[in-house]
Parts: C-alpha cells; structure tokens; sequence
C-alpha cells in the first residue's frame, strides 16, 4: 500500500485515476524495465504465435497481414483476459478502502478497469510500432477505434464485476475463469477466419463477445473499410447486458462480499 497516503479525500473522479494509474504501474513497479515491459510482451507473444502459426501449422495462407490480423486479435484478448482477472480478487486486496462508508466500492472496480485499458492502450502503441515496420501504416477509418476500445472498456468492467462477487462465495472460480478465458482463446477468431469458425458454429458470433469487436477492429484498423454497424450495436448491447448484470450483482452481494473477506 505504498500510494494510499497520496489519494484524495474528496474527488472521486481524481481518486479514480489515480487509483487507475497506481493499478497500472505496480504492474511493472518491481521490473528492471518498467513499462518497457507493456510494449515487449505483446511484441513477444506475437512472435511466438506467428512462427508458430505460420510455420508450423500454416493457419494464416489465406489471410491478408497475417501478422496484424494475430497482433490484433491477441491485445483484445489480453485485455480482457488481465483485467478480469486482476479484479477477481480486488474487494479482498483493497478491503482497507472498499470498507471506508465514505468510499464508493465500484469505484474500485472502474479504476481497475481503465488501469487495464491504459495497458491496452501500451499494446496498441507496439502494434503501431509493428504496423510500420512492416510498413503497413494506418487507414483513414481508424478513427472508429475509440469506439470498439471503449466497448471493449465495457465488456471487462461488466465482467470483473461479475467474477469479483463470485469468488468471494465461490474460490473455485478463479481456476474456472482461467479454463473459461482458454476457451474463449480457442474459438474466438484469433489464428483463423471469422467465417469459418462461424461455419462450425453458427451461434458463437452472438456468444463470443470478440467475435464483432475483432471484426470490426480489423476492418477499421487493418483493411481500410467501415465497421459492421449490426456488430456493433450487438457488441454494445452485449456489454451493457453484461455491466447491468453486474451492476445488479454488486450492489446486492458486495456487502456480503466484504463480510466473507474478512
């Protein structure tokens, strides 16, 4: 708790950028690189996967920038899959505030999330380094990527909120979470074509929350063309489903939450 001291007392929006950039940097707080480190590990894992997929099993013959179309998929995914999990255990790590009347316990939980996304927005910064090296450069549409990022914002905090209530009553759900995220891995459409894996299964598109916010990322970031409105407005509909359900959940059990922390 190194920081607690430097929190405001009475600016909720300041105290929850600040708790946001605090959840950010302890991330690399001890590392000999620091937020070196935030560009490095995607750059790596794209890497790997790409000789991997490439080489290896020769999923990516029959897709344009290949590289970009992995690097893309892997930082939404990332982003998802860090976030949740870091606010699984978030009411338990930060009890000393979430047990303040004064202090508001989503706020948490919203601090987190952009902490998350400010590790997304790192991800993105070596994807632009990477685009360029290969000399792929940006279209003009990309200025519809703040708004799939903030959908996806939605998405991870509608989520964190859901897995933090429940691994207060159920521990296991930690271990599930990690089978769960691997699942989504594996059939969100990553190393392969969206349309064919919506071929096997026709209903994952409307299950999968990456399935439209992939698309659509790629087609504004990589191909130069305009996103698809309906998964769009799907995706949108589907994160406030998730944040009103989780909204839901926490203003009922967060108190019985805190009480199971102790």
């Amino acid at each position: 708790k190194p920081f607690d001291r430097f929190l405001p007392e009475e600016n909720r929006l300041e105290l929850i950028w600040l708790l946001a950039k605090m959840e950010f940097s302890k991330r690399y707080y001890d590392s000999v690189l620091g937020l070196f480190w935030a560009l490095i590990n995607p750059l790596m894992r794209v890497a790997v996967y790409y000789v991997a997929f490439t080489y290896f099993v020769d999923a990516g013959g029959d897709i344009e920038n290949f590289g970009l179309y992995l690097f893309s998929g892997l930082i939404l995914l990332m982003f998802f899959s860090e976030g949740t999990s870091k606010a699984m255990k978030l009411l338990k790590s930060k009890r000393h505030l979430s047990e303040n009347a004064q202090f508001e316990r989503m706020d948490l939980f919203v601090a987190s999330s952009i902490g998350s996304l400010l590790g997304f927005f790192f991800s993105c910064g070596a994807f632009v380094v990477f685009s360029f090296v290969i000399g792929a450069g940006f279209p003009s549409t990309v200025v519809y990527f703040p708004i799939l990022a903030i959908n996806m914002y939605f998405i991870v905090l509608g989520f964190s909120l859901i897995v933090a209530i429940i691994h207060v009553f159920f521990k296991d759900i930690d271990q599930l979470w990690a089978i769960i995220n691997l699942v989504l891995f594996w059939t969100s459409p990553i190393f392969f074509r969206g349309d064919k894996i919506a071929e096997v299964l026709p209903f994952l598109p409307y299950v999968n929350p990456f399935f439209g916010i992939m698309k659509n990322v790629r087609a504004v970031v990589i191909h130069g063309t305009m996103p698809d409105f309906f998964f769009l407005a799907y995706s949108y509909i589907y994160a406030f489903v998730v944040m009103f359900i989780g909204v839901k959940l926490f203003r009922k059990y967060s108190h019985k939450a805190l009480e199971k922390t102790i």
